[in-house]
């Protein structure tokens, strides 16, 4: 299953930026993008997700993020 899920989802043009407050998701989202060819930052909160877009405006393709962040959802 997993060489069909890589050869009909191939990632490999993309650079994602994926916010997680929780360590074990950060890795496993890491794992999966990479292993799908994705270029991927993986970053723990909000403000760095911030910092990264403005570091590289233009970079990323997509934004992978956590829908309940501590301390930033209101």
């Amino acid at each position: 299953m997993e060489g069909a899920i890589a050869e009909d989802l191939p990632l490999t043009d993309l650079c994602i930026l994926t916010v997680d407050d929780e360590a074990d998701s950060r890795s496993l989202m890491e794992y999966i993008l990479e292993k799908l060819g994705a270029e991927a930052l993986v970053v723990a909160s909000v403000r760095e997700a911030i910092a990264a877009f403005t570091e590289n405006p233009g970079r990323y393709d997509v934004l992978l993020a956590d829908i309940r962040m501590p301390e930033e959802d209101s």
